[in-house]
């Protein structure tokens, strides 16, 4: 896989970003947008568009809190975890809104296929790391969504959907956390 190669990734992945933004705007253009977020196991060659709504997110929230804040207190009143308290309390945070594609109202709206990362992976060629993060399609997949979303941010593609105060825009590995990149939309903090 030439570095060359990836110039032409983040062409074909704006362009189909673009082109679900136009087509989420169009089937969907009532919905009020707090997230999106691409979503990738880049060994598998795809990448998940991924949009929630605000509804949804808060909706998230709410029966996330409920389930957990009944958890915490049920261990908190355990002495077994009396030594445990602070990872109890970090593996049951809560968040104001939702950040796992999974459960976004729409999760995988549109699916872009790299079928060159999969073979490029399962190749002989592939380079070998004892480290995830310092893997070559994690790292290189993870530059062309900053270099994406940079590029879809300054040209104003998400300005056609309705969006929430404020919308964040960024993305995930699979079964890794979120990785916010860009807050638009913004509340004006000057009151």
């Amino acid at each position: 896989m030439q570095e060359s190669d990836w110039d032409l990734y983040l062409n074909r992945l704006v362009e189909e970003t673009k082109s679900a933004i136009r087509q989420f705007a169009v089937q969907h253009g009532d919905e009020e947008i707090s997230y999106f977020a691409y979503d990738s196991d880049p060994q598998c060659g795809y990448v998940l568009t991924c949009f929630n709504t605000l509804s949804a997110s808060l909706e998230f929230s709410r029966k996330q809190q409920e389930r957990r804040v009944s958890y915490r207190r049920k261990l908190m009143a355990e002495p077994a975890w009396f030594d445990h308290a602070y990872y109890q309390v970090r593996a049951h945070a809560l968040l104001p809104f939702c950040n796992n594609t999974g459960d976004f109202a729409y999760q995988g709206f549109t699916e872009i296929k790299f079928p060159e990362w999969e073979a490029f992976w399962q190749s002989s060629a592939y380079p070998q790391t004892e480290d995830h993060d310092e893997d070559y399609l994690i790292n290189r997949v993870a530059r062309l969504f900053c270099r994406a979303i940079d590029q879809l941010v300054e040209e104003r593609a998400f300005e056609r959907l309705r969006l929430a105060q404020p919308t964040l825009i960024g993305f995930v590995f699979h079964e890794d956390e979120q990785k916010i990149l860009h807050m638009l939309n913004l509340p004006n903090s000057r009151d």
